[in-house]
């Protein structure tokens, strides 16, 4: 089946031209994507780089065994594995901190302690 023309009927079947029915919402639809796609290429690098920044060596290294479910390989920035290990290790791997003057440690991802900026102690 073919795309209809934007003065053709439009295949949903509710009567109107394709242009002012579905056409609109796929362009919009396709908009949103583009944009979520601009957002997500803009957001992960400066993600990463806050987490060179701010968290020790070591933690990356634990964080690399904990997604290669223990293995003792080396973490390597080159890795192909990055495009599945960086979002991993933002948004999912679990830290454990302590919040400078607190005396308790509270369970934190990457992606929140950007949001929160505060200073932590392992």
């Amino acid at each position: 089946m073919s795309k209809p023309g934007r003065n053709d009927p439009c295949l949903c079947g509710g009567g109107k031209k394709y242009k002012k029915c579905c056409l609109i919402s796929a362009e919009d639809s396709d908009f949103q994507y583009r944009r979520h796609r601009q957002i997500h290429a803009e957001l992960i690098p400066k993600l990463t780089k806050f987490a060179f920044e701010t968290i020790e060596p070591d933690l990356v290294e634990e964080a690399w065994k904990d997604f290669n479910d223990q293995q003792e390989e080396a973490f390597d920035p080159e890795t192909p594995m990055n495009v599945l290990f960086m979002p991993w290790l933002l948004f999912n791997w679990i830290i454990e901190l302590k919040p400078t003057g607190s005396t308790e440690f509270v369970e934190t991802t990457i992606a929140e302690l950007t949001m929160h900026n505060q200073s932590f102690a392992r």
